[in-house]
């Protein structure tokens, strides 16, 4: 059965510049979808079409330089030079950051949930949980600022894991 609003269509004008901004943000939108399917099937296949759609138009919008046309199955990706701009300048500090904040935040989460009991924890609102963990985030924020991972152990009954 044809769905009407597939049948709908929008037209937009882009600049070349305003293009390849687009092609940024679908590359890093792309990467986030896929960077963890590690060989799957494509699960999102419309997203996959759309981008591959888009992407068809870089003669036209001059982007022979950070597109190319795969010539055994003819699909359109980045460049090599251009993926490792836009790794360096988008996904690599976005890793960065998100490794640190995950970090804090799930060390903080523990401790609260330890000190206070994980049923006492589960019962708290997010304003709450957040206003208790202040003190927490602050001291690990400090600590990772000064110190990176280097006097983070891992310790069992047997055996001390050490970065150091």
């Amino acid at each position: 059965m044809l769905n009407i609003f597939e049948l709908e269509v929008m037209k937009i004008h882009f600049t070349k510049n305003e293009y390849r901004l687009l092609i940024d943000m679908l590359y890093v939108a792309n990467w986030v979808m896929h960077s963890h399917d590690m060989g799957s099937e494509r699960s999102h296949i419309a997203h996959y079409n759309l981008y591959q759609k888009l992407m068809s138009h870089y003669r036209e919008m001059d982007a022979n330089d950070i597109i190319e046309q795969a010539a055994n199955d003819g699909a359109y990706c980045e460049t090599e030079d251009y993926e490792i701009e836009l790794i360096e300048k988008f996904l690599e500090p976005y890793s960065e950051e998100t490794f640190w904040e995950e970090l804090v935040d799930r060390l903080a989460t523990r401790d609260l949930s330890n000190t206070i009991g994980f049923k006492r924890y589960q019962e708290m609102d997010v304003e709450e949980q957040a206003e208790a963990m202040t003190d927490v985030v602050n001291r690990y924020e400090k600590e990772f600022e000064e110190h990176g991972l280097d006097r983070i152990k891992i310790m069992d009954e047997d055996v001390v894991l050490s970065t150091s």
